[in-house]
């Protein structure tokens, strides 16, 4: 929640001092505030330059216009006490030039307290002019993309440095040579401006006062919980040393049900070796099957087969002393004929049943 309310107020920073005094695009209108576009916390080669123990509020890659117009990208690093400009460029070190052909080297360190002033223009492009004190390589011209969220960390760290509006930029060069720069309005210059020699031309905005629909988040009023501690009344409470009582008890006059064993398994028996009290009843066993010659044994005789009806009527009595009839399995012949049997579903369909 705290940075939430943080990253609203540089928001609002950034927007209200470009409200009413330059011309807004579309694009940065509603842009997202990161404040880390070149992963600055991980880059140990940067940070050995700028300094180890330097604390960024702004970094990004912007691009340096020298006086023939020409431009080249710069890192630029907002810090708590300077602004620091890196240069990306050959390294001149014999030693270690075969493993870094390249190396970050310091362009400029300005501190807050010699920063004069920082100028933009009133038309929809990313220049600015940056003026500093005790600078002898002069004023610097760069263009930037994040203009509002590099005015809001400037503010943060250095409130009394200036911000002015103007169409021309008056640059002071080594030995004290002077400069200008003109912003004109172009309907078909490309996004952002172009500078060509003395002049940048820019195309047209969405107006001054443009502002970005910033909402803040909503304050939920902390209000006491109504939720009441009532205390348990334990009188009732069950033993669980106590044996569990029987809900349901057997209406008076009628004995318990007997245990039920499992077929083919006997009652438990008591610790003397009976296997139950007298009064008990008798344990429930799997009676032994019959057959009719007498044998009461575990595994008793097969029944034999049940005798087949004749085709006769229902009305003439079936002599069921004659034994049944024999099969025979297919594909073989039955008793008393000779000959090879066709296989069934070939040579029965093409010859007829056999005779």
């Amino acid at each position: 929640m705290q940075w939430m309310l943080l990253l609203i107020k540089l928001k609002k920073a950034g927007n209200d001092e470009l409200r009413g005094k330059k011309d807004r695009r579309r694009n940065s209108l509603n842009r997202t505030f990161y404040g880390d576009y070149i992963n600055y916390k991980e880059n140990f080669a940067l940070k050995a330059v700028v300094g180890k123990d330097v604390k960024s509020h702004f970094a990004d890659v912007v691009n340096l216009i020298d006086r023939r117009g020409k431009k080249s990208r710069i890192c630029m690093v907002v810090s708590d006490f300077e602004l620091c400009l890196v240069k990306l460029d050959k390294n001149k070190d014999k030693a270690t030039r075969k493993q870094n052909p390249y190396a970050y080297m310091i362009f400029r360190r300005i501190q807050y307290k010699n920063l004069v002033s920082l100028t933009f223009s009133t038309l929809a492009d990313g220049f600015f002019l940056l003026k500093a004190s005790e600078e002898p390589n002069g004023d610097v011209v760069l263009e930037c993309r994040k203009k509002t969220e590099f005015i809001a960390g400037i503010k943060k760290c250095s409130p009394s440095t200036q911000i002015h509006f103007s169409d021309i930029f008056n640059l002071e060069l080594k030995k004290r040579k002077k400069a200008t720069l003109n912003f004109q309005q172009f309907p078909e210059a490309p996004e952002g401006g172009q500078v060509k020699g003395k002049s940048c031309k820019v195309p047209a905005g969405i107006g001054k006062d443009a502002y970005p629909d910033i909402k803040e988040p909503q304050k939920v009023a902390h209000t006491r919980s109504t939720y009441q501690n009532k205390l348990v009344d334990n009188s009732n409470s069950i033993d669980m040393n106590q044996p569990p009582r029987n809900s349901n008890p057997p209406p008076s006059g009628r004995n318990p049900p007997p245990s039920r064993v499992p077929p083919g398994r006997f009652p438990p028996r008591n610790e003397d070796g009976d296997e139950g009290n007298d009064d008990s009843p008798p344990p429930f066993r799997v009676p032994p099957t019959r057959a009719p010659g007498g044998n009461t044994g575990r595994n008793p005789t097969r029944l034999p087969p049940r005798p087949l009806p004749t085709s006769e009527s229902n009305d003439t009595e079936v002599d069921n002393s004659s034994p049944p009839p024999t099969r025979t399995n297919p594909g073989r012949l039955p008793p008393g004929r000779s000959g090879r049997m066709p296989l069934p579903g070939f040579g029965m369909i093409a010859r007829g049943p056999p005779q």
